[in-house]
């Protein structure tokens, strides 16, 4: 006498595990994009659109140059902030 056959339950469908060569075109995305954004900040450097480190004018006002002492009292080498806390004298 044969018994019944039970199917083995299906397993729910997965989105498809990414294939190697699908990982490798995202890299390579990723890499011509960031090429493409370093040409486009080289090229607004020379063309003077832009400047690396911009020039500051000296302050003119009593206020601009009160502000920026406080800046410098502020701020340790190379603008790091310091403690706010006051010292003893």
């Amino acid at each position: 006498m044969m018994g019944i056959l039970h199917k083995a339950p299906r397993k729910k469908a997965s989105a498809p595990a990414p294939s190697k060569a699908g990982a490798q075109s995202e890299h390579d995305l990723a890499a011509m994009q960031q090429a493409a954004g370093n040409l486009a900040a080289q090229r607004l450097l020379r063309s003077g659109a832009i400047q690396a480190r911009p020039e500051v004018s000296p302050p003119v006002h009593e206020h601009q140059q009160k502000a920026g002492e406080t800046v410098d009292q502020s701020t340790g080498p190379q603008g790091t902030p310091r403690s706010i806390v006051p010292q003893a004298r």
